[in-house]
């Protein structure tokens, strides 16, 4: 009889201590209040309304965009070391913008006359700075890739994800 005694004993203390428990326990969101936000939802949704809706990215675009755009960084960073060193730094800053292209540049007249150069002797710069610009970024893409693969073909890889950015 010892056995069961010990068991309805066992069974008692397991009984109070799980209803113990249950009357101490916090339901679902605890001793939180409640606020109804139905004037803020409308709110918020009729800011975001007429705003079009913007897809994410995903992971691998994002990763393959800050790819691109690093290169692209380096190579002109490199660039403006190289040209744009001692009294050529107003030079390269001035055409710094044609190597990028895009809508809304300058005239080439108006930073020739900024510089003080003739016009030609802008575009002779501007012509080898881009020269070189291309020379860099392609030894930049060739350092990312194995040397069978093709650096032209990546270049143009490169070239799709930077105007899909845009």
């Amino acid at each position: 009889m010892g056995k069961f005694r010990s068991f309805l004993l066992a069974s008692l203390k397991h009984y109070m201590a799980d209803v113990w428990d249950r009357e101490r326990a916090l339901k679902r969101g605890g001793n939180c209040k409640f606020v109804l936000l139905e004037e803020e939802m409308e709110a918020v949704e009729s800011l975001y309304a007429n705003q079009p809706a913007v897809v994410p990215l995903d992971e691998e675009r994002q990763y393959e965009q800050r790819w691109a755009a690093s290169l692209v960084s380096n190579a002109l960073e490199r660039a403006r070391r190289e040209f744009g060193s001692g009294s050529k730094e107003p030079l390269f800053n001035g055409l710094k913008p044609f190597l990028s292209g895009g809508v809304g540049l300058p005239a080439h007249e108006e930073i020739a006359a900024r510089l003080e150069m003739p016009v030609e002797t802008l575009r002779s710069h501007l012509s080898r700075l881009r020269a070189r610009y291309r020379a860099l970024l392609r030894e930049e893409v060739a350092r990312t890739i194995a040397p069978a693969d093709d650096v032209d073909e990546e270049l143009r890889y490169l070239r799709g994800i930077l105007t899909a950015a845009l």
